[in-house]
């Protein structure tokens, strides 16, 4: 097996409410990466991926754990020791535009990080630039524009060249293509895909889009709370998904339902408060399983285990050899209306 770039083990991430409990954001979280491959994390908004991402390439300091990058912990790094290993990182944002400076000419943009990191002056600083923004498939007039003058995909092609620019280990992908049009979507995957391809690059994508994360994923780990309850090849998880959560973020995918003849699952509510997490499964509160299978008490008296499955598949789910074996893929009718559960 390839040796891992990335391996985060027990992360957690907890932050101080008033006078409360630390309420956790990431809840002990276990994640590798290889070499050239793309983990995609997915999740609804508020489940910690975001969180998890910001503390891995160190702009959030971790409450516990450890996150070994290229074989050395980084937590714990301070000063000029973080700031080297960040240079060996590259992220890309949600919204293109705003994570560009609207004062600086894309010359000086891309130009930022090699100018602080890289001993490339003159007439070599100026190559690499213009390599760079080729390998984006951007014209060279677009260096003496800024950014409120590009487009929305111009935009996220100059955030990408100015990631790659230290040819980075590891490359995060925030929602990517989420502030973009359909069409220029697809273009900017395709781009990341050929980039992946010339340098060997290696991509953590945080995203709620399963189209996205089927077009650019390897792995997939599905987050729920800030804790992984599903985490298995991407192939694999189109057709096998064993995690109640995971079915019903498919069944809303509609080439997913196309293909697989899925119902279109809808999920009660939003995700609950990290400072009121329902006992036992933090699932069971929207679970359409835990209805249909009449409320096990297991569910809410236990956790579930994050578990392998078979052929690496993990699944933390009382009842997932109920989902595995196809019996509650399609969920009962509608209850009658009760309490949400505490």
């Amino acid at each position: 097996m390839t040796e891992p770039v990335l391996r985060v083990t027990g992360l957690v991430k907890e932050y101080r409410s008033g006078r409360g409990a630390p309420v956790r954001a990431v809840a002990g979280v276990d994640l590798t990466v290889v070499r050239a491959s793309t983990l995609a994390v997915v999740g609804e908004s508020g489940c910690g991926k975001t969180t998890l991402a910001r503390c891995v390439i160190g702009a959030v300091a971790p409450t516990a754990g450890r996150i070994e990058f290229a074989g050395r912990d980084l937590v714990g790094l301070r000063g000029a020791a973080l700031r080297a290993v960040r240079a060996r990182f590259g992220f890309v944002q949600q919204n293109p535009t705003a994570a560009l400076d609207p004062m600086l000419r894309v010359r000086e943009i891309v130009a930022e990080p090699l100018r602080t990191h890289s001993p490339l002056r003159g007439r070599a600083l100026e190559m690499r630039i213009r390599e760079l923004i080729d390998l984006v498939s951007l014209r060279p007039e677009v260096l003496e524009q800024r950014p409120p003058e590009l487009s929305g995909g111009q935009a996220q092609r100059v955030a990408i060249a100015r990631a790659i620019a230290l040819g980075p280990e590891l490359i995060v992908l925030d929602e990517p293509t989420s502030a973009l049009d359909l069409s220029v979507q697809a273009q900017i995957l395709n781009l990341l895909l050929d980039l992946q391809r010339r340098l060997s690059l290696t991509y953590v994508l945080i995203s709620h889009d399963l189209d996205v994360v089927e077009h650019l994923g390897d792995e997939v780990a599905v987050m729920y709370l800030g804790r992984i309850v599903e985490r298995a090849d991407a192939g694999a998880m189109r057709t096998e998904a064993r995690h109640p959560y995971t079915v019903a973020l498919f069944s809303a995918t509609p080439s997913v339902r196309a293909d697989t003849h899925l119902e279109r699952i809808v999920l009660r509510g939003d995700v609950p408060s990290p400072a009121r997490i329902p006992t036992g499964c933090p699932f069971r509160s929207r679970c359409w399983l835990w209805e249909r299978l009449g409320r096990p008490a297991v569910c809410a008296e236990r956790e579930p285990d994050l578990n392998e499955g078979g052929n690496g598949h993990l699944v933390a789910c009382h009842f997932a050899d109920r989902v595995a074996s196809g019996v509650a893929l399609s969920p009962a009718p509608d209850p009658e209306p009760r309490p949400p559960a505490q």
